[in-house]
């Protein structure tokens, strides 16, 4: 009997396209009735959901997001940063906002 597919681990996240951990969260909202903001462009940063204030927000890995603005871009790390700070972490669009983190293995 073949072994079930097992979900990756957060570890292995970075073997899932951004497409797909899209179509997670929105599958997972759906079925709930619920909605989160989503910041277009960033899929492949995707790394969960959190509930606060009783809302849902999509969570998304800020190291993931420099390491896009830099082989993309060309940005230093400084430039991604402060990119990220002006951008993304300094724009308020609407509330419940997205949560931008900066994983232990990376600070």
């Amino acid at each position: 009997m073949p072994k079930p597919k097992s979900k990756p681990s957060p570890l292995d996240l970075g073997a899932m396209p951004g497409k797909e951990r899209r179509a997670i969260v929105n599958d997972y909202l759906e079925a709930r009735g619920l909605t989160a903001l989503v910041a277009d462009g960033w899929d492949d940063c995707i790394i969960g959901l959190a509930d606060l204030e009783s809302a849902p927000r999509v969570v998304y890995d800020l190291s993931a997001m420099r390491q896009v603005l830099m082989d993309r871009d060309g940005m230093t790390y400084q430039e991604a940063d402060e990119y990220l700070s002006y951008n993304v972490l300094g724009a308020f669009v609407l509330d419940p906002m997205p949560v931008y983190v900066d994983r232990v293995d990376t600070l």
